[in-house]
């Protein structure tokens, strides 16, 4: 199937197939998310003459994708469909817990199931079988795990990872607290707070802490949460860590709780929570995969660079989202972050724009022995190392 024909199919099937996909995607996130993973894998194919170039400009064998436990759709689109625009053969591992997901998906795309295989195998076995001698691998999830796989493939294999950033929320005395807190909202709740795009810090300016606080937890109020995914704002947690590390993420910070703090252990539901820190200093740098909001309070942005001047914030350098009116004056204050002006993440990203970050542990891409963090657009990657 050549290239264009491709894209319409893939495009027409969801477009068709909308009902099907949605009922597929509710078994494991809520109906909001599900529609806008649609919604999003639409969108990009629509756009995606803004990657044409480096699609048509190469193509190679054979690629291996690990994807990731979020997103199921979406994923497959990034990873794993556009990939095999530029690829003979496309290998995939899903996670565990979501192979049946993967696999339903797959199989409403029947023309390209000869070059794009489901492989619902252990991590060695599709490390044995077909990652060893891939020409590109593309690996989605935790840094630690992204540098084990990389000790173990030959050189001359282009590795492209994408991991987690802390991507924080600034916002100013200046800022639209409404839209700043529909924004937080929805960023931090996304798939019921489990995508590695979702903020991990809050920063308010001391002027405003009070107004948005109260306007967020008046919205959070009417936040739903429950085991059945439709009509529900927070679903189940996919992963058991997640449960793990909120109760100890409750029990170390108890103190600065100032709304929430429910979870049901066996329904595996966390519900919407707040910690409020008196200075950026105070909140711990964690990505977390839950509806929790850690939120400090700053009095001049000093307190902030310095809480994301630390090492461990340098390698999740990824995203800023700051919601002010005086946008000249912070372009020269956060440099190694990207910044984006009054909208959350996941507006932002189109799915046909570099995407990652400058830190460490957010993307990066490794050939013949050189690793370089970047934001990472897999098509350009492809075609940047295999055209050289």
């Amino acid at each position: 199937m050549k290239i264009y024909d491709k894209i319409q199919y893939f495009y027409k099937t969801v477009k068709t197939k909308k009902n099907q996909i949605f009922k597929i995607l509710t078994q494991v996130e809520t109906s909001d998310t599900a529609r806008d993973e649609i919604r999003r894998f639409l969108d990009c194919l629509i756009s995606i003459d803004k990657q044409f170039d480096y699609i048509e400009s190469c193509k190679v064998y054979k690629i291996s994708t690990y994807l990731p436990l979020n997103q199921p759709l979406y994923s497959l689109l990034l990873f794993v469909f556009i990939p095999s625009l530029m690829a003979k053969i496309v290998y995939f591992r899903p996670p565990v817990r979501l192979r049946n997901i993967d696999l339903e998906i797959l199989n409403l795309f029947p023309e390209v199931l000869k070059d794009i295989i489901c492989c619902p195998i252990s991590r060695k076995m599709f490390f044995d079988e077909y990652v060893f001698d891939s020409n590109v691998v593309i690996f989605t999830g935790e840094y630690i795990n992204a540098m084990k796989l990389l000790l173990k493939i030959s050189d001359n294999i282009l590795f492209i990872f994408n991991g987690s950033a802390l991507n924080p929320i600034l916002v100013t005395q200046t800022a639209d607290i409404k839209k700043a807190v529909d924004d937080s909202i929805q960023a931090r709740l996304y798939n019921s707070g489990q995508d590695c795009m979702a903020p991990s810090a809050i920063f308010l300016h001391q002027d405003i802490v009070r107004s948005f606080i109260e306007e967020m937890i008046k919205k959070l109020i009417m936040a739903k949460a429950g085991r059945k995914n439709l009509n529900c704002n927070i679903g189940k947690m996919l992963e058991s860590k997640s449960m793990t590390e909120t109760k100890k993420i409750f029990s170390k910070y108890e103190d600065r709780l100032i709304f929430g703090g429910n979870f049901n252990e066996i329904d595996k539901i966390i519900n919407p929570t707040i910690f409020k820190f008196d200075k950026p200093q105070d909140l711990p740098q964690l990505v977390i995969y839950a509806p929790i909001f850690f939120i400090a309070e700053y009095s001049n942005i000093n307190q902030v660079t310095e809480y994301l001047s630390t090492p461990k914030a340098q390698n999740l350098s990824g995203y800023i989202s700051i919601y002010t009116k005086e946008k000249q004056i912070f372009d020269c204050i956060f440099q190694k972050l990207i910044i984006i002006y009054n909208q959350n993440l996941f507006k932002w990203e189109d799915g046909n724009k570099e995407f990652g970050g400058r830190g460490e542990h957010c993307s990066f891409v490794s050939y013949n022995g050189v690793r370089i963090s970047k934001p990472i657009l897999i098509s350009r990657e492809i075609a940047m190392f295999f055209n050289s």
